[in-house]
């Protein structure tokens, strides 16, 4: 009943929104506008409520008041857009021809292709440790997905109707980011764990919890400020996870598995399609660009995770879009909208904070100046934006200048990373953390080959030529003296160079640089796009031969990335259930130990809504547990009274529970049956005289 109404407030309150989206920023009233209005309620609910938990519990009555606030700003909002003039900005006319029986074959074709990749998926589900998902995925999947994305690509080029091809886009993504939540029965990675701790506490009316840090420092206290800036920058999602959880009464890691993929399903698509529209595209080159938009690995991983970052990026484009908008025909009521936006970043994500209003005041500096500006100008907002964020990492103390730094190591690092030369001539054993934009350069320990990654070279000579293509349609927007072109031209440069700048010639954390992958491919794709344009209309456009190899290519592209990662660990389900009843035992204890690897402590520190935190043991100012770490590397040799007295000294605990696997446990001859979880097990030991 909750989640009905819940659906019916989001479409009502939607609604008043979507009139005043319409009226100020020359949306077209159907299905996909109302769509983004309604994200745009959503966000907003997310965004009071988000506000709300930082300073009071999210009872009923908290969110009763989160609710009707909510509405009554779109409400009003509505309201005044009634006696606002519409906003008349130009659409593409084109008037749409009736399919052919073969186009409908075709799509026939492309579903079924689409529901026998999900079947292949859903039967590749576990429960086990897993590096990669390409490890338990049916290894004819990635063929009948290659296929389905070539099908898609050419549908793009017949008579179907424009809103078919996106629908069958938003299906697309929707296998494409399903990869995750279907092929695992808990979640990928270490920071889903984290963020669950934290909303299981604002589910159950409590507050935000923060790590007791030992031997604090003048470190320690930075990094509590930052602690302060991250609550604020996670609360928007916390709190739409917790409203969502409430409203469909689901648990939580349900909401972990599937928010971003079904939110980035529904969104992502349409956002690209209006993005490329508002760039002056016809409907087809913006159905074709959000379609070889899947090729970028950074958007595959950030449509999976369901992360703050991923999150922030999502209204991000949003916003990035209302500001193409403003461009194209700029009123005085999309200020108010904008700012009231930009404003709530504040409590979405810090990254998308400065940068939304980095771009708007670039968007205000053209619409200003009316004509195209001088080139010094120019060079100086490229500038401007090329600095923004190394400066601001450099004065938070997430990056500082290294004066011994090897600049050709570092220049050969960025080619070799951007290029997949190094995932060509290896793969390396070792992670490889930055320039994983285009193609993951997984590490070879959780590499799975396919017959389409097993000879890599040619990952090189796409690489080379998307990038030529990249600057091939740099130097044709610089020469277009459209003020949306000039305010790519001028963005785009410098938010790359600033990623440059910090991953590369900065040491550090680099905390916001190394989040910017996402918004770095926006920029690289429009300018990719706009290049291939300029070559499709010379040599593809009317060319089916042409055009058919060069969406195989694209199709081979977007496959290979894909398949390429992402390489994280996962909680199998025999941690998790341990990790579950060790904290039904430790519910009351006021001194917990828990002895165990750091992805099972992770899932306790989640179902115990944060009352274990590292297990109980020490930790440091840098967020570490060497003490930790050692004791459970001599767990796994002998469970003896030196190591029994070492962790009661640590937890100043009367007993402690250790969990590790089984076959270890057995091999001690310590292990019960009735303490085993799959091919984990726990062993409980009181301390004495500690």
């Amino acid at each position: 009943m909750l989640a009905v109404l819940f659906i019916l407030y989001l479409i009502v309150v939607g609604r008043f929104a979507s009139r005043a989206l319409n009226k100020f920023f020359g949306f077209t009233n159907n299905f996909f506008s109302n769509l983004l209005s309604i994200f745009a309620v959503f966000v907003s609910l997310g965004t009071i409520a988000g506000m709300a938990i930082l300073f009071l519990p999210l009872n009923f009555w908290v969110l009763a008041g989160v609710f009707v606030l909510n509405a009554i700003i779109y409400i009003l909002l509505g309201q005044w857009s009634v006696n606002v003039a519409e906003n008349t900005a130009a659409s593409d006319s084109q008037i749409e021809e009736n399919a052919s029986h073969k186009d409908r074959f075709a799509a026939v074709v492309f579903l079924l292709l689409t529901g026998y990749a999900f079947y292949l998926l859903l039967n590749s589900s576990t429960g086990q440790s897993v590096l990669s998902p390409w490890q338990t995925i049916d290894p004819q999947y990635i063929f009948v997905f290659f296929l389905s994305v070539l099908a898609l690509g050419l549908l793009i080029f017949t008579k179907l109707k424009t809103n078919t091809i996106i629908l069958f886009l938003i299906l697309q993504t929707l296998l494409f980011h399903s990869y995750l939540p279907l092929t695992h029965k808990l979640i990928y990675g270490a920071d889903g764990w984290r963020h669950i701790a934290n909303e299981q506490r604002f589910l159950d009316g409590q507050g935000f919890l923060e790590a007791k840090i030992i031997n604090p420092n003048a470190s320690t206290k930075i990094e509590s400020a930052k602690i302060i800036i991250g609550q604020l920058s996670y609360s928007n999602f916390w709190a739409t996870n917790v409203i969502l959880s409430k409203a469909f009464d689901v648990e939580l890691l349900a909401v972990t598995r599937w928010l971003l993929p079904i939110l980035w399903s529904l969104l992502f698509p349409v956002l690209l399609y209006e993005i490329a529209l508002a760039f002056g595209w016809s409907r087809r080159k913006s159905l074709f660009f959000s379609w070889v938009s899947l090729l970028p690995f950074a958007w595959a991983t950030a449509g999976s995770f369901s992360l703050p970052v991923n999150f922030g990026l999502l209204i991000w484009l949003f916003l990035v879009l209302l500001i193409l908008k403003r461009i194209n025909l700029p009123t005085k009521e999309q200020k108010l909208v904008l700012i009231v936006g930009g404003v709530s970043l504040f409590f979405g994500y810090s990254l998308f904070f400065i940068l939304f209003w980095l771009m708007w005041a670039v968007a205000e500096f053209l619409i200003w100046q009316f004509v195209n500006p001088a080139k010094l100008k120019k060079a100086a907002l490229v500038l401007i934006c090329s600095l923004a964020i190394p400066a601001v990492e450099l004065i938070a103390g997430y990056s500082k200048f290294d004066p011994d730094i090897n600049w050709l190591g570092q220049i050969k690092q960025l080619l070799g990373n951007l290029s997949a030369f190094y995932l060509a001539s290896g793969p390396r054993p070792h992670d490889i953390a930055t320039g994983n934009i285009i193609f993951n350069q997984t590490p070879l320990s959780v590499f799975v080959p396919n017959l389409i990654t097993y000879w890599r070279w040619w990952l090189v000579v796409f690489s080379i030529c998307f990038f030529g293509v990249v600057i091939y349609g740099f130097i044709k927007i610089c020469r277009d003296n459209k003020i949306n072109n000039q305010w790519l031209g001028i963005v785009a440069p410098g938010i790359i160079f600033g990623y440059i700048i910090s991953n590369y010639f900065l040491s550090g954390s680099h905390i916001l640089a190394r989040r910017l992958d996402g918004v770095v491919v926006l920029f690289l794709m429009l300018l990719f796009f706009y290049g291939l344009t300029k070559i499709y209309q010379r040599f593809v456009w009317k060319n089916k031969t042409w055009q058919i190899l060069a969406m195989l290519v694209l199709s081979l592209g977007i496959t290979a990335s894909y398949s390429l990662g992402p390489d994280t660990n996962t909680v199998n389900v025999g941690e998790y259930e341990a990790a579950s009843y060790v904290w039904l035992q430790e519910q009351l204890s006021e001194k917990p130990c828990v002895l165990a690897d750091t992805y099972p402590l992770l899932a306790l520190e989640a179902v115990s809504a944060k009352q274990i935190i590292g297990g109980g043991f020490p930790i440091d100012a840098d967020f570490g547990q060497p003490e930790r770490v050692k004791s459970f590397e001599q767990m796994n040799i002998a469970i003896n009274d030196n190591l029994l007295n070492q962790v009661g000294q640590l937890t100043d605990a009367d007993h402690c529970w250790f969990i590790g696997k089984a076959e270890n446990f057995q091999k001690q001859g310590i292990l019960k049956a009735e303490n085993v979880f799959g091919d984990s097990a726990i062993i409980r030991y009181n301390i004495v005289n500690n």
